[in-house]
């Protein structure tokens, strides 16, 4: 039987190495995604690369270099062995109107919906999260992330058997929580969308 892999995206030295650890001290093989590769990254997994994410075919590249398939969503679903989850971490831009930040939070907001759409229509195959932290009140923590709380978090969605709530909205020491501010879509195949344009 293989071991579980982790490939983490965009790791860093407090959120993503608490990530690597915690799952490494858990039997799970390790592998880094980092924009600019540093002396402090090289040791931090199994494997550590080095991707600008901006670039698609960079990512394609990565999966290869981790032996699964060739492409992020069809190549995630097909991996071999283990759970399939998929946690992208987020934070409270999509619940939120920052006028001085439109791009990030348009980003954010784009990358939820992703993520929603995913956990409806492919909860059968895998699991799919957006992982954002937040303060005992519920309000985003946006600033001073725990990297362990994050860890906690992450291992837990990865060793579940059922997909979760898509947003999950967690705080440091306590875990899931329900927040107000976060919407679940209704799920509408796209033919019937397309059934009810102009009635």
């Amino acid at each position: 039987m293989s071991r579980k892999v982790i490939l983490l995206y965009g790791s860093g030295p407090n959120v993503g190495a608490a990530i690597l650890k915690k799952f490494a001290a858990n039997g799970w093989k390790t592998a880094a995604v980092v924009r600019t590769m540093k002396d402090e990254y090289k040791n931090s997994a199994d494997l550590v690369l080095q991707a600008d994410f901006a670039d698609a075919q960079e990512i394609q590249k990565l999966y290869s270099e981790v032996e699964t398939a060739s492409s992020s969503v069809t190549g995630f679903t097909k991996l071999s062995s283990g759970p399939k989850v998929f946690i992208f971490t987020g934070n409270g831009f999509p619940t939120s109107i920052v006028p001085e930040q439109p791009g990030l939070g348009s980003g954010k907001a784009a990358s939820a919906y992703l993520i929603e759409a995913a956990a409806t229509a492919l909860k059968d195959q895998s699991h799919w999260y957006f992982a954002d932290e937040r303060l005992q009140n519920g309000n985003p923590v946006m600033t001073d992330l725990s990297g362990e709380a994050h860890a906690e978090a992450y291992y837990d969605l990865a060793m579940r058997k059922e997909q979760g709530p898509w947003n999950y909205t967690f705080v440091k020491g306590k875990g899931y929580i329900k927040c107000s501010d976060v919407v679940d879509h209704a799920y509408t195949p796209i033919a019937k969308l397309f059934a009810n344009i102009g009635k």
